[in-house]
């Protein structure tokens, strides 16, 4: 087993180990950099002795590569070329972005097969989402439900029907015995359905519903999927239904605040999956469709606290009582997706296996 050459770090290279070109030592990603190994060299060459240095520190890495049969594949046949690199700058951009590939390709072929022993559905983590031949029937519901909702939510308002129908109220619902609310809360948005506002904010949760709940279904099978959605929707109903009864007794706004738990559910999907790729693992999040790279934990963080200060504004008063009611109802979301995680996707966590 290799380890870094730096006494204090424990790290074990499961990966292929960097070798500092300068010293000759082995070392891992955190210490490969002469300053942070406190590299012994003495850096008085010039450009030009420093460029045969890569040179012949790249060529002695190939025969280890070469030797070590667990990182087949790593460089690439451009490598294996008797060229020299321009300046040691580019042969570290080189080596950096084979070793990210080589990472990745580590990640695909190490995560095991799904729970579920239907041949239709062992489906390998790493199969491109865009995959045709798939089938996510549950997802397809989900968002088929969430789409004819807010139809219906638009002919009531150009009917003049009455849109608490659809929505959770405490005292609607059991004193005038609105348990269907609890169903309907689960697919609409407390937002204007008729709005161009209302139908970007359908069009961005189902465009992120439909890349997760097809990854979730794939791996995890239908039954797992569908219990996040309903669960963390209902548990935030009955958290945010709660937080109503003991508000109402110190602002009226609140006991006459209808609200929905579509977010709370949606909250659930998000928890699973960041736990699910890892708190310190960079994921690639949509923000209105512009793609932004940053550390789950961060995500986590940032969602929680989002919720958490409208919350707390609802309680002042600041914003709608309907707002701090489905923000809470989503913190509780959060939680059922970080249960759903621990009893069914811990074991299968791509934290575990890199």
């Amino acid at each position: 087993m290799v380890k870094c050459n730096v006494q204090d770090c424990d790290e074990v290279l499961d990966y292929l180990p960097f070798k500092c070109r300068y010293c000759g030592g082995t070392f891992c990603k955190k210490h490969r950099l002469p300053e942070n190994h406190q590299c012994s060299f003495t850096f008085k060459q010039d450009t030009k002795s420093s460029t045969s240095r890569a040179s012949s520190s790249y060529n002695t890495t190939r025969s280890d590569v070469s030797a070590n049969s667990n990182a087949p594949g790593i460089y690439s046949e451009k490598f294996e070329s008797n060229e020299e690199f321009e300046s040691d700058e580019a042969y570290e951009r080189k080596l950096e972005r084979d070793m990210r590939n080589y990472i990745r390709n580590q990640e695909r072929s190490s995560m095991p097969p799904p729970p579920n022993s239907d041949s239709s559905r062992v489906r390998s983590f790493s199969r491109s989402l865009f995959a045709s031949s798939g089938k996510y029937p549950t997802t397809y519901w989900i968002i088929g439900l969430n789409i004819g909702f807010f139809i219906l939510g638009s002919v009531m308002i150009a009917f003049g029907a009455d849109l608490s129908l659809l929505f959770l109220n405490f005292i609607m619902l059991f004193r005038n015995f609105r348990f269907w609310t609890l169903f309907t809360a689960l697919f609409v948005n407390i937002g204007n359905f008729s709005s161009f506002f209302g139908i970007l904010s359908l069009g961005f949760s189902m465009f992120i519903l439909f890349f997760v709940g097809r990854m979730l279904e794939q791996q995890f099978g239908a039954k797992i999927l569908l219990n996040i959605y309903i669960w963390a929707g209902l548990m935030g109903a009955v958290g945010a239904l709660l937080l109503q009864v003991v508000m109402s007794f110190i602002s009226p706004a609140f006991s006459a605040a209808y609200f929905s738990v579509q977010g709370a559910a949606m909250s659930g999907f998000y928890a699973f999956l960041i736990f699910l790729m890892g708190l310190n693992r960079e994921m690639r999040i949509y923000l209105y469709f512009i793609p932004v790279k940053i550390k789950g934990k961060y995500i986590l963080y940032f969602l929680l606290a989002w919720d958490f200060i409208f919350v707390i504004l609802g309680i002042f008063g600041l914003t709608a009582a309907s707002t701090a009611l489905s923000s809470f109802a989503q913190i509780i979301g959060m939680g059922v997706g970080y249960y759903f995680y621990k009893k069914h996707g811990r074991a299968y966590a791509i934290s575990r296996f890199i």
